[in-house]
Parts: structure tokens; sequence; C-alpha cells
């Protein structure tokens, strides 16, 4: 894996729509990805992304083929934030939602960014969320409003 920053590149969303789905477990690191990833689109000039919020993250999936049926949008971010615990339950959330949203992408053909995270600990996450604004910042608007854009 690299340790180089990418370079910053201008990125023109304008004329694109955009929708959030969030889950609402835990959910102050989920509030913290969404206010970036949605200060970050409005930044490239996009309109404000329609947000919308589910239980958890297992429930992603049927928010986003909802939207997705509209065609509506030209992507669709989803975020949700999972915390390991003694069983493997975090482990068959985190596959099963990933495998259904790549399958409803194929399937309406709408592009979708799937921001699930899984920590071991809330204490592990706390500190990580510092580092929201950089990942929001250099990583998201160049991939989803490129892709949107095509």
């Amino acid at each position: 894996m690299s340790l180089d920053i990418p370079s910053v590149q201008e990125i023109d969303g304008s004329g694109l729509r955009f929708a959030v789905i969030a889950s609402r477990y835990n959910e102050a690191l989920v509030d913290s990805l969404v206010h970036h990833a949605c200060a970050t689109l409005e930044a490239a000039g996009s309109e404000a992304p329609l947000v919308e919020r589910v239980p958890g993250a297992a429930e992603l999936p049927f928010a986003a083929a909802t939207l997705a049926a509209h065609k509506r949008f030209n992507a669709i971010l989803c975020i949700g934030v999972v915390i390991a615990g003694d069983t493997k339950h975090h482990e068959i959330i985190g596959d099963s939602t990933a495998s259904a949203l790549l399958d409803l992408s194929l399937t309406y053909q709408v592009k979708f960014l799937t921001l699930v995270f899984f920590k071991a600990s809330k204490t592990l996450f706390v500190p990580k969320t510092l580092l929201l604004k950089y990942f929001f910042g250099y990583f998201c608007p160049s991939p989803i409003t490129k892709l949107a854009a095509k």
C-alpha cells in the first residue's frame, strides 16, 4: 500500500445529483462521514444531496434499491459503521451489504459508493475520525463525481 498523497484535482460536480443513505447505528461516527461527504459534493459544485437514514448497515441495500429505481440520481453513497462484537455479526452484515449493493449497481446501472467501516471497538475508531475530512477531501469527490458524469 502506498502512503503517497494523491494529487488534488478540480472536480466539476455541477449538474450531478447525488443521494446519501446513512445508517443510524453508531450515529456520531456516521454523522461525521455524512457531513464531510455532503460538504465535499457541494464544494465540487453539485446540488445538496438527498440524505436518507436507515436503522443500520443491513438496511442500506433496500433503501439504495428504492432510490435507484427512481433513476433520479447519478450516484448513491451508502454510509455505515459496524463495530465488531463477540460474534461474527459484523462480517455477515459487511459481506451481505457489500454484495447486495454491487448487485444493485449492476441491475440498475447506477453508480454506488459504499462506505461501510468496520472496527474492532469504538475506542479504536474514534481517533481515526480525525482522518475523515482528509478521506473525503482527497478520495471521494474525484471518483464519485467522475463516475457519476459517465
